[in-house]
């Protein structure tokens, strides 16, 4: 049985990549960890792509939760609440916060003890019409912010505040019943980010901390936690293969901008 490892930070960040799917013996060894219905969920997916890091979102957030509730991955049960997030309910009352986020070759998953957590991952080499999108879904002061910069960073900045937003959406539980116009996130180059409220009824803003992380260049990842805790974020940073071999943690430096490149 995995041994149970309490974060001594306030997110541990795990990461692993879906090329190492191809191998068949693997494929197997993680579809034998999941019941019936999380496989057939898998296999609704039409492109190989989309099930590899299905797969290995299950795999992964299976093997992070074992090192912290002791549990067998393939003995842990999972159900979704109203709007899609899944919940662990076996074992029961862990007090553990997750969540998951993939794109490309890269699954993320975010575990905390420290309060309610939300990750999200994109890649910033997309091409889009980026002030479209933000001036169509973003709040006003950040669709102007979005214009204020040269277009040759533009791109990055938009991924970067649209990660910010839906880290703290899937934090807060609401999924896409939360506009992203009733909050505004604000950032700048040493300054961490902060969220402020366009629309009542969100509770107090300075309950929230967020962190930005790129990964191989590429990937860009913000991590939204609401917590009773100030200061920076403490991050632990894990790569992993689940349940073949697993990297040496990594504790990210204290930044006051929450901001790390991997």
């Amino acid at each position: 049985m995995p041994s149970q490892s309490p974060t001594e930070t306030d997110v541990e960040l795990w990461y692993a990549w879906t090329g190492a799917l191809s191998d068949a013996a693997l494929w197997q060894r993680y579809l034998d960890l999941l019941p019936p219905g999380e496989i057939e969920r898998i296999y609704r997916f039409a492109r190989e792509p989309d099930r590899r890091r299905g797969l290995m979102a299950c795999a992964l957030t299976r093997a992070a939760l074992a090192r912290h509730t002791g549990v067998e991955p393939a003995a842990m049960r999972f159900t979704r609440d109203r709007l899609g997030k899944p919940e662990l309910v076996d074992p029961p009352r862990t007090g553990l916060s997750f969540n998951i986020s993939h794109t490309g070759e890269l699954v993320l998953c975010g575990v905390s003890r420290a309060g309610s957590v939300g990750v999200d991952v994109e890649r910033h080499d997309r091409k889009l019409n980026d002030l479209a999108l933000a001036r169509r879904f973003f709040a006003p002061d950040e669709a102007a912010a979005l214009e204020a910069v040269p277009p040759a960073g533009r791109r990055r900045a938009f991924f970067e505040l649209w990660t910010l937003k839906e880290a703290y959406v899937k934090a807060c539980g609401r999924g896409l019943s939360m506009p992203l116009n009733h909050f505004a996130i604000a950032f700048g180059e040493g300054q961490s980010p902060t969220v402020r409220f366009t629309a009542p009824g969100y509770g107090d803003p300075a309950r929230w901390r967020f962190a930005q992380i790129e990964l191989a260049g590429t990937y860009q990842a913000a991590v939204a936690l609401c917590s009773a805790g100030r200061g920076p974020m403490t991050i632990r940073l894990r790569e992993t293969l689940p349940l073949v071999r697993e990297a040496t943690p990594q504790d990210l430096p204290p930044n006051p901008g929450g901001r790390w490149q991997i």
